[in-house]
């Protein structure tokens, strides 16, 4: 049986604590890097910075400062609290993680979560996050997924050249693999033993603290970690359409389609993750394959997508094609 640990490093004077995470091999032989995530998880926990009381300085004092400015001149202020109630629930942000979802599109997500949380005051659920989205996030969600995208790359490749060990050691210096022990930082003591599921680590903007979630014996359970966020974010963000020189040159559809498939995927993965259908995905993978921006290849009955060299070149390290919450939400 091997052993993960996670330890938190708290200020002079605080004491260290332990989270202590027990693999089978079969664990560790499933253990993986979640490919995507659930888009409201990201926009909830944003919600949940927005209430928090303690930044005055760090990597989201502007962006609070900004967001709250312009909640308050649209009148949409006042009427986030159920919206910040909900993003204060660790049962709601875990159903947003639950791994048997991963692949949901962020419209069904909100429409079965609408069903079961009704009662939000003012308005429906959908137009309370579409509002908040579109000044809140909408402007900075390529530079969020952009480093989500990169954190995944890093783990990915070090997945690829290292194996699951490999993968582990990339969390240094924050964490330390000492097999068969890892070391992170987690605020709380605890001993959990995995299921044989596997783990599933899953790389936040938002949350920025180590939290375990389990779902049951026949699921894996999840393990969500900060990325690295830079403190001018915000800044960097504000340009207006930051890929347009890309949509000039590929056209608007065909650049989206080149951004998703530095993530990997499917024909019809990358179909999911636009709102395309499945034909025009693969017509514009097409005419990318032709290009020579793009690889394909046929695994049974899916074809899968990667980007060339050149490809990679001409695209900016680390973009991701996430759903589009605005247009998703707006019904």
């Amino acid at each position: 049986m091997l052993t993960v640990e996670v330890r938190k490093t708290f200020p002079v004077g605080g004491k260290p604590t332990v989270l202590r995470l027990m693999f089978t091999e079969r664990d560790l032989a499933r253990t993986r890097v979640a490919t995507s995530s659930n888009p409201l998880w990201e926009i909830l926990l944003s919600l949940h910075q927005l209430q928090r009381q303690d930044h005055a300085i760090g990597p989201f004092a502007r962006w609070r400062a900004l967001t709250i400015e312009r909640l308050r001149e649209s009148g949409l202020w006042e009427g986030l609290r159920t919206l910040s109630g909900l993003s204060g629930q660790q049962s709601t942000l875990a159903e947003l993680l639950d791994p048997r979802l991963q692949e949901t599109r962020i419209e069904d997500s909100v429409s079965a979560w609408e069903g079961i949380r009704a009662s939000t005051r003012g308005g429906t659920l959908r137009e309370s996050l579409n509002g908040y989205f579109r000044l809140a996030l909408e402007s900075h969600w390529a530079t969020i997924c952009d480093q989500l995208a990169a954190d995944r790359g890093q783990r990915t490749s070090a997945m690829v050249n290292g194996g699951v060990e490999g993968l582990l050691t990339s969390f240094q210096p924050n964490a330390r693999w000492k097999a068969p022990v890892l070391e992170v930082d987690r605020p709380c003591q605890r001993d959990v033993t995995l299921t044989g599921q596997g783990l599933l680590l899953v790389p936040s903007f938002f949350h920025r603290q180590v939290s375990l979630f389990q779902y049951g014996p026949d699921t894996p359970s999840v393990l969500v970690y900060p990325v690295s966020t830079g403190w001018d974010w915000v800044r960097t963000t504000a340009l207006d359409e930051p890929d347009k020189h890309l949509a000039a040159l590929l056209g608007r559809t065909r650049a989206a389609v080149l951004r998703a498939i530095a993530d990997g995927g499917s024909t019809g993965e990358l179909a999911k993750r636009l709102g395309i259908s499945v034909a025009t995905a693969s017509e514009h993978a097409g005419v990318l394959r032709e290009a020579g921006l793009v690889v394909s290849n046929r695994h049974g009955k899916r074809v899968l997508h990667s980007l060339t060299e050149l490809g990679g070149r001409i695209l900016p390290a680390g973009r991701i094609s996430l759903p589009l919450p605005a247009s998703s939400l707006a019904g």
